[in-house]
């Protein structure tokens, strides 16, 4: 994927038509990554390789590609969320 594809802001979901857990923050083209905040977390470190589509403010990831730590991170963003607030 193309970094200039993601830009900061967009948001990030694992499948499209999911559930957004995060924003991009900042595209590091140089280093060949993406610094995602994840809900819960916080910023996290994903490769561009793990970047399956952008487009229109969306950014989905392959979540067989995140590395162990981000994957869940990812999987469980919306834990500490009260339903129905």
């Amino acid at each position: 994927m193309s970094p200039q594809r993601v830009t900061p802001g967009d948001q990030v979901f694992v499948r499209e038509g999911g559930t957004s857990f995060g924003a991009v923050r900042r595209v590091d083209a140089q280093a060949n990554e993406v610094i995602v905040y994840i809900e819960g977390t916080g910023d996290q470190r994903v490769p561009m390789s793990a970047v399956a589509a952008a487009h229109d403010g969306k950014v989905v990831l392959k979540l067989s590609d995140l590395p162990d730590d981000v994957r869940r991170a990812v999987m469980h963003a919306h834990d500490q969320e009260t339903p129905g607030l």
